[in-house]
């Protein structure tokens, strides 16, 4: 059961990944800045600045939880890129298991535009054996108030699907939900 469910997400990330890009604008995402963290002054309410290598990403929240427990977001410039991400209660650790608190969270961001599908998700290492544990993770975060940010770890699941090897990359966020 288990290689069914492999083939089946890798199939999902590869369909994904194979969509027309002609009709989006010219401007993606894409910065080419190499900064490592995002300023608290740049994000503001229902904001999210995900910074992954060199890679910049500034979105509009289109649903988060007020508590940052989950959000969906969408490129303020207008391209085609998403954001998807879930936080843990910050004590997640001494909380009874029975609230299923396993891990510290998720970041997923689609570029189709660049084709690149970065996860940040510790439970990647279950399902793709090219992950190995700590190669996908949020690292650590805080949450003040309505406001996140922290580091994570990063693989890109398109470049895992055609080179079948995951490349860790660095990066941080900052998530605002007021």
């Amino acid at each position: 059961m288990y290689k069914y469910k492999v083939i089946a997400i890798s199939l999902a990330i590869l369909l994904s990944g194979c969509s027309d890009d002609s009709s989006q604008k010219d401007e993606g995402a894409k910065s080419g800045l190499k900064a490592d963290t995002a300023s608290p002054n740049e994000t503001q309410q229902k904001q999210a600045i995900v910074i992954i290598g060199k890679y910049r990403y500034q979105f509009k929240l289109t649903r988060c939880n007020s508590m940052l427990r989950y959000g969906d977001g969408i490129a303020k410039d207008g391209s085609d890129i998403r954001l998807s991400f879930g936080l843990s209660p910050a004590n997640w650790k001494s909380r009874p298991a029975s609230e299923g608190w396993s891990e510290n969270g998720d970041f997923e961001i689609r570029d189709k535009k660049n084709n690149l599908h970065w996860q940040a998700n510790e439970n990647l290492a279950k399902d793709l054996t090219a992950v190995s544990p700590g190669q996908s993770q949020v690292d650590n975060y805080s949450i003040n108030g309505k406001r996140a940010t922290g580091s994570a770890t990063f693989v890109d699941t398109t470049a895992i699907m055609t080179t079948g090897r995951a490349e860790p990359v660095k990066g941080t966020f900052e998530v605002v939900c007021n």
